[in-house]
């Protein structure tokens, strides 16, 4: 996977709709100077795992033999975890050890998760929703008010 297909595949998850492509991840620019986050959505946890893990490395390394280092290390951890189903808080650990400096994951897993679940992070993201309607709290997202938060992931960050 080129630098440039992966820039296009991590683009393009941030345009899709959670509703369709329900594994998600946020992540956003670990560098000094600059502030760009999104959420990206993907078809499958596989798909997901696959495009950080294989493709995000290219993307960000520009120094050969540091692009190498890294990818031999995130090749690795791909074979640890290829029969993996699940995310779990240890493999975004070690991927995000690998990619400091770049860029860092801050969340993944699905859409429900982020409308339903109790890790902070989701309950955060849904406290800031509610700020836009002038509510207060963490509730989950009820049924009618997923295009409001679908929008409301959609235009995060940047």
């Amino acid at each position: 996977m080129t630098a440039r297909k992966f820039e296009d595949i991590y683009v393009d998850a941030a345009e899709k709709d959670p509703r369709t492509h329900p594994w998600g991840c946020y992540g956003y620019d670990d560098f000094v100077l600059v502030a760009a986050s999104s959420f990206q959505w993907f078809s499958s946890f596989e798909e997901m795992r696959d495009a950080i893990l294989l493709g995000l490395p290219k993307w960000h390394f520009d120094d050969e033999e540091e692009l190498r280092k890294v990818s031999e290390t995130v090749a690795a951890i791909h074979d640890d975890v290829k029969d993996q189903e699940q995310p779990s808080v240890e493999l975004l650990s070690r991927i995000n050890s690998v990619i400091k400096g770049t860029t860092q994951l801050g969340w993944w897993g699905t859409f429900d998760d982020l409308r339903q679940g109790d890790k902070e992070f989701e309950r955060d993201k849904r406290g800031e929703f509610r700020e836009t309607l002038e509510q207060s709290g963490s509730t989950p997202v009820a049924d009618d008010e997923v295009d409001g938060f679908v929008e409301f992931v959609s235009s995060y960050g940047h």
